[in-house]
């Protein structure tokens, strides 16, 4: 049996060129694929999995830039509501800034959103004062 080199560089022939792209073709790129499509499955399924696994750490202390996006209100605001005494907050490590746990946060609002609920009379109760104020004038006027 002997072997034929063939010189590096040296021109194919074209069935030779043929039968090797047609395996590739046929037997190679198919698995190719199936193999390709399996790992992308598999990396799939192991980001859907860490997601479910891990959700997104939320940091233990707020700033007040974080604090005033949330509440849709200014920087300055939310100082006003630390400097006051509402909203209670630390400064880490003696820095200047303002730090505002999740916690005290919450409580700070739902204390707010219940003032101004028990605050904010019923709109029945706004028309029968004026009316009263309204029918008091007349009186005055009239006598």
């Amino acid at each position: 049996m002997s072997t034929t080199s063939v010189p590096y560089g040296a021109p194919l022939d074209d069935a030779f060129r043929e039968t090797i792209r047609r395996i590739f073709q046929e037997e190679l790129a198919p698995l190719i694929r199936s193999e390709m499509t399996q790992a992308l499955f598999q990396q799939l399924e192991q980001r859907k999995h860490r997601r479910q696994e891990d959700p997104p750490a939320i940091p233990a202390l707020l700033t007040v830039e974080e604090v005033a996006a949330h509440c849709d209100v200014t920087r300055p605001t939310v100082r006003k509501w630390i400097q006051s005494g509402g909203l209670p907050a630390c400064r880490p490590g003696g820095s200047r800034v303002y730090r505002i746990r999740h916690e005290d946060l919450d409580e700070f609002l739902a204390r707010r959103s219940r003032t101004r609920t028990d605050a904010t009379p019923n709109v029945e109760e706004q028309v029968a004062r004026i009316l009263d104020r309204v029918r008091t004038k007349a009186m005055n006027t009239a006598e």
